[in-house]
């Protein structure tokens, strides 16, 4: 019984957010209950331009690793990937889970969510492109440690909630909702 009501709790936490965090007109278009989705190149570039504004504030406010961490992360990551056959060892494994780690790959993430949307938004790319575009776009967005790394880098003081396009509560959970809208109301449109 009490697994179900936290399932429920669950449920109920992840449809409000997803629909009351919707303040933009590209996400209104997608994500909203009873939405009309993106059928057009114009509706398409709407929730283009929200992507690129929610992605672009988590990027303008991640840190740039300084030189010292960059030495550090190169030394325990990749010389030790490098060293290994570019396989994984105990010391590479360990710094994916530094907070190093999590700044590094969330700012390449982002800035790969934030250059696919402009491309998007910037080329009239021919049916099956812009199928293949918004697709690595989705793929980039649901990715389970993007989340994990925003995350850590939320509770670790460097970033705040109001930097995050979805609650951090179920962060993962709240970004595949969005990727499944996306799937379905702007992939699925394209024609």
């Amino acid at each position: 019984m009490r697994n179900l009501v936290k399932s429920i709790a669950l449920l109920v936490t992840l449809m409000g957010s997803t629909a009351s965090a919707a303040t933009m007109p590209g996400d209104a278009l997608i994500c909203k209950v009873g939405a009309p989705g993106a059928h057009t190149p114009q509706d398409r570039d709407l929730v283009a331009d929200y992507i690129l504004t929610a992605f672009g504030q988590i990027d303008s406010k991640i840190p740039t690793l300084s030189p010292s961490e960059a030495n550090w992360l190169k030394m325990e990551y990749d010389d030790q990937l490098a060293a290994n056959g570019n396989r994984w060892n105990e010391r590479s494994l360990a710094a994916t889970g530094s907070l190093e780690y999590a700044k590094k790959a969330a700012k390449d993430q982002t800035q790969g969510i934030i250059a696919t949307a402009g491309a998007i938004k910037d080329y009239k790319l021919d049916t099956g492109l812009e199928v293949d575009a918004w697709a690595k776009l989705d793929a980039m967005i649901i990715d389970v440690h993007y989340a994990q790394n925003i995350v850590k880098l939320k509770d670790a003081g460097l970033l705040a909630e109001s930097d995050l396009p979805r609650p951090s509560q179920y962060f993962q959970q709240n970004m595949t909702l969005f990727g499944q809208c996306i799937l379905r109301d702007v992939i699925a449109n394209i024609r």
